[in-house]
């Protein structure tokens, strides 16, 4: 305290005169240790700062200490979103403000505003989005990721094909348990593109059973992108077919079902490109596409 009242009056002094603003005290020892006490410190390096302004303000003590720990508060904050949005892996495009609603039937569009909501989130609901490719599933799910994130979830977003090498290769490193229980503290697992593996693999089958079984008992939610139906997912992973359908059996007892339908939006593009450089045929004159 009297650092700082001390430091006041040489600034009013320095201002008077026409002289540069002095040098701000850091702040006592004790104050630090009280601030690490409180898990603070690095979010109140310039407190001595914000209490100057706060004096310059001429706030009340009751007012300074409030303006202080709201500045703490709100670092604290933002610092959290940073690392729920570094965490989530989420591409950077995609949003629910620049989903096209008017490619879809109303009544997806109705249900996709709902769960824009993220209610289905708190109830430890689960998702599958289904439709053709190019249609924005992996638009959709993105967005919602990121509505979560912006809710404070802890959102996960990978590709099926990473997700089930993955499980695979920590089955074999003795790692599955405890990662198993880093993705269970995951509150939305977004897995894109679920249905068609590149390299099918009889140990998939019973690994993604554990991760579905584990989380729907957790309470948490997972998302699920696929062009398959929902009798044909399994088939695609290799291995026991019956184990895949166990673990849907559990996924789809509490889930929302978003079915997205029209026609590709990456072809409309090159159809629209290519009307504009005037190829109209499928084929050139020498019946290449």
């Amino acid at each position: 305290m009297k650092q700082q009242t001390k430091y006041r009056q040489e600034k009013n002094m320095n201002q008077k005169f026409g002289l540069g603003i002095p040098e701000q005290p850091a702040a006592s020892p004790e104050l630090m240790d009280a601030l690490r006490q409180l898990k603070c410190s690095r979010l109140l390096p310039d407190i001595g700062k914000l209490i100057d302004e706060a004096t310059d303000a001429q706030l009340s003590p009751l007012e300074t200490v409030s303006k202080v720990f709201t500045t703490a508060a709100r670092r604290r904050q933002n610092s959290k979103m940073e690392m729920l949005e570094k965490m989530a892996s989420l591409p950077s495009n995609p949003s629910i403000e620049n989903f096209d609603f008017s490619r879809i039937n109303p009544l997806a569009a109705q249900r996709i505003k709902e769960a824009a909501r993220c209610q289905w989130i708190e109830a430890g609901e689960s998702m599958l989005i289904r439709g053709p490719s190019g249609v924005g599933k992996t638009h959709l799910a993105v967005s919602l990721g990121k509505l979560a994130v912006a809710k404070g979830y802890r959102t996960l977003f990978i590709q099926a094909n990473d997700l089930l090498a993955k499980l695979a290769r920590w089955n074999v490193n003795g790692e599955l348990e405890r990662r198993m229980k880093l993705l269970n503290q995951v509150r939305v697992l977004i897995i894109d593109e679920f249905g068609y593996p590149t390299k099918p693999d009889p140990a998939y089958a019973p690994l993604f059973y554990t991760l579905v079984q584990e989380r729907t008992q957790k309470g948490v939610s997972t998302v699920i992108t696929s062009n398959r139906k929902l009798g044909e997912m399994g088939s695609m992973l290799g291995g026991d077919e019956v184990c895949i359908a166990a673990a849907l059996d559990r996924l789809i007892k509490d889930c929302w079902f978003i079915k997205i339908m029209g026609k590709s939006y990456r072809l409309e593009c090159f159809e629209k490109r290519k009307m504009k450089d005037g190829w109209d045929s499928e084929e050139d004159d020498e019946g290449n596409l």
